[in-house]
């Protein structure tokens, strides 16, 4: 985080979702006193790799199910890349398979939740990622 604020990516195929998680980022962050730089929205796996590669974000909430890549290959990318930032990962799905779950466990991430997810958890992911920078 710099002084001007966090990065946030938000990587959704359901548009309605990610525009409201969002809002209510933009909204708590300011009841908290948190300052976000940008909320970048993605609603697909290839697009979010793209927009990693060439934008540095504090914390990326990344959705499992999408097209063209999923949640777990965008993961993939990100311990692969060797990117020169950081990347705080919170990973959501309305599904979470055992399978899954499994192989979340070898990756480094913030937290994983279940769709519906809970906006007031996602923010405390959020402030204590940012705290320990």
């Amino acid at each position: 985080m710099n002084s001007l604020g966090i990065s946030v990516l938000i990587v959704d195929d359901a548009v309605d979702v990610a525009e409201a998680l969002a809002k209510a980022i933009q909204m708590k962050s300011q009841a908290s006193g948190l300052k976000i730089r940008s909320i970048v929205l993605s609603h697909d796996g290839m697009d979010a790799t793209i927009k990693l590669k060439n934008q540095a974000f504090d914390v990326v909430i990344l959705d499992n199910d999408m097209p063209k890549k999923n949640g777990l290959g965008v993961l993939k990318f990100i311990n692969d890349s060797k990117l020169d930032y950081e990347v705080n990962v919170i990973f959501l799905s309305g599904e979470l398979h055992k399978e899954t779950l499994q192989v979340l466990k070898k990756m480094h991430i913030v937290d994983v939740l279940a769709k519906p997810f809970d906006i007031e958890r996602i923010m405390k992911n959020i402030l204590k990622v940012t705290q320990k920078k």
